[in-house]
């Protein structure tokens, strides 16, 4: 069958960024993702199975998302063409992608023809009014059988970026190039090169709890979840920081969680009400007010000030700079 919408062309994978491998004769601060170490010999530490959890979680909001549309067979061989480049969040109609979509923006969508051929005549309407309000978001098709051009033609017109035909092996390898590398710049790569210089002084536990806030999922958004993830208990935290004459661990909760949301806010299909809801603020008006105090400004103006790499350099000038005497020495765990 001939393809009615251009194939993706795939890059060649690029070559291991260096800069995130330690090197013993540098003192450049690089951020590796690993599990925190957490002794569960402590009754308010958590158990294992948490820490996995925690760990999971860190490593699947690294990667880009994408919401599918497909057959029980296609979800199966999707998830493992895909593993460890996206996480796919499978849904069961046109209806349910819509909403997903509504609340969240993605990284993709991949849609089966399959499944637009087997819905009638509803499916495939619905798909293209949803590719004209998300033109912003990526729509894949998916074949992985005989379909009728008629569909292809139809999503064509609804905004489709590729058709992506895996009755072959290598339809399924061409997926892994629809994403961004896993090398991608996450927000604690970013933090480790923005604030390499402030923690070059810093004791290594300091550095761990600083770069673990930018690693940390966004429902980790208390002093206590935080302190968990370490096996520390929230009250001993937050005191061994008040007896140091450092700002609170909930402030520098709260500016990290401000970089993410600059992060987000960078893309234009993140609202905020969505970024709101991502970082669980009760609405957008409750954003709103947590901007305002932390900032002095409202969101418009937040978006319209600060990127990513400026909230984390205001982190660093407010959190760190003032401090370097303390934090060479200081130990928060």
């Amino acid at each position: 069958m001939t393809n009615l919408l251009p194939a993706p062309t795939l890059a060649p994978a690029p070559a291991p960024d260096s800069r995130w491998h330690a090197a013993p004769a540098r003192t450049r601060i690089t951020y590796q993702p690993r599990a925190d170490h957490v002794s569960t010999s402590r009754p308010d530490g958590p158990t294992c199975d948490v820490v996995h959890d925690m760990a999971r979680d860190a490593a699947r909001d690294a990667l880009p998302r994408a919401l599918t549309l497909l057959t029980a067979d296609e979800r199966a061989r999707f998830d493992l063409a895909v593993r460890g480049v996206c996480a796919p969040t499978h849904l069961d109609s046109p209806a349910a992608l819509g909403a997903a979509l509504g609340a969240r923006p993605a990284d993709g969508v991949v849609v089966s023809a399959a499944v637009l051929a087997a819905g009638g005549g509803r499916a495939l309407p619905a798909i293209a009014a949803l590719g004209r309000t998300f033109a912003a978001t990526p729509l894949v098709v998916l074949v992985t059988g005989e379909v009728a051009p008629a569909v292809l033609v139809g999503l064509g017109r609804s905004g489709a970026r590729a058709v992506v035909d895996v009755r072959s092996a290598t339809g399924w390898g061409a997926l892994q190039g629809l994403w961004p590398s896993v090398g991608v710049r996450t927000l604690a790569h970013r933090a480790a090169d923005v604030l390499a210089e402030p923690l070059a002084d810093t004791s290594p536990t300091m550095r761990r709890f600083v770069l673990g806030l930018f690693e940390a999922p966004a429902h980790v958004r208390t002093v206590q979840r935080y302190a968990a993830r370490f096996g520390v208990l929230p009250t001993t935290l937050t005191s061994r920081f008040f007896r140091a004459g450092l700002p609170a661990p909930r402030q520098y909760l709260a500016l990290a969680r401000l970089a993410r949301a600059a992060q987000l806010l960078e893309s234009p299909r993140w609202t905020v009400g969505a970024v709101a809801a991502e970082l669980e603020h009760s609405s957008a008006q409750a954003f709103s007010r947590h901007l305002v105090l932390q900032l002095g400004v409202r969101p418009r103006e937040f978006r319209r000030r600060y990127d990513t790499a400026g909230m984390l350099e205001r982190f660093a000038a407010e959190l760190l700079a003032p401090y370097a005497a303390v934090l060479r020495t200081f130990e928060p765990f």
